[in-house]
Formats: C-alpha cells, structure tokens, sequence
C-alpha cells in the first residue's frame, strides 16, 4: 500500500514560508492541483475552492484549509508570511460531500432551482423559504 502524501498548494510566496515556519512536513509544494492526482490517505493544505476539495475528499484524501482573518484593507493583494501570522493563519480540516449537481439551465428560475433543493425535513428549500417569508410577515 503506497504511503499517504502531504501535499501544499499555493501560488502565494507568503502561504509558502508561512507553511515552513510551521515546520509543516510536506511532501510535494504545488502551485496548481490536479485532482486526479490526489490518492486515498493524502492530506491536501490549501485554499482549495469549496468543489475541488470536495473532490479531494471524494477520492479519499484529507483537506486542511489555510484559514484567514484578513482585514478588508488586506484584501485583494498579496500577503506576506508576517501579514499571514497576524490574520490568524490556522490549518482547519473540513470533510466536505457535494449534495446534487443541478444541470445549467440558464432559463430557470429561482424558486424552480430552489424547488429541487432538499430542506432538513424533506421538503425542498423553496417551501422552507417561502414559510419563512410567511412567519416573518406575521411578525
């Protein structure tokens, strides 16, 4: 059985050495992720989008997300390790399962797309909206 992987993705220099200040073990430091290349037992560090490390973790692999309290004068701008450490930079590992992919329909509407979408008790999203629009009316 092959032996799990740490693998570090970022393009951002700052992530990086933020990374290895933490002493972080990692086995491969990449700055783009094919997902097909993820195996069962890797651990994947990143800032994956939400559908990709919903892939990762799908094909068996653990996803630690590089986590930020960026102020908003931060935003939009690379940080350095310095500016990571301030905005809190933490590892937190998230499971994430993809629910239904609806297909693209650009003529839908909004209440036919949330009409498919399962609430807690099985009704669909829309009636739970719908009877919340209706409690706080009544309000």
């Amino acid at each position: 059985m092959p032996m799990s992987r740490t693998l570090f993705l970022s393009r951002h220099p700052g992530a990086v050495e933020w990374a290895r200040r933490q002493g972080l073990v990692v086995d491969q430091w990449l700055a783009h992720l094919e997902v097909a290349q993820v195996l069962p037992g890797d651990t994947v560090i990143g800032t994956l989008p939400i559908h990709l490390a919903a892939q990762v973790c799908a094909r068996g692999g653990r996803y630690l997300h590089l986590s930020l309290d960026v102020p908003p004068q931060w935003r939009g701008r690379e940080l350095t390790a310095d500016e990571l450490e301030a905005a809190g930079a933490r590892l937190e590992g998230f499971r994430i399962e993809a629910e239904e992919h609806l297909p693209r329909d650009a003529t839908r509407t909004r209440e036919a797309f949330l009409q498919k979408l399962p609430a807690q008790d099985g009704r669909s999203l829309a009636d739970e909206l719908i009877r919340e629009r209706r409690t706080s009316a009544e309000d």
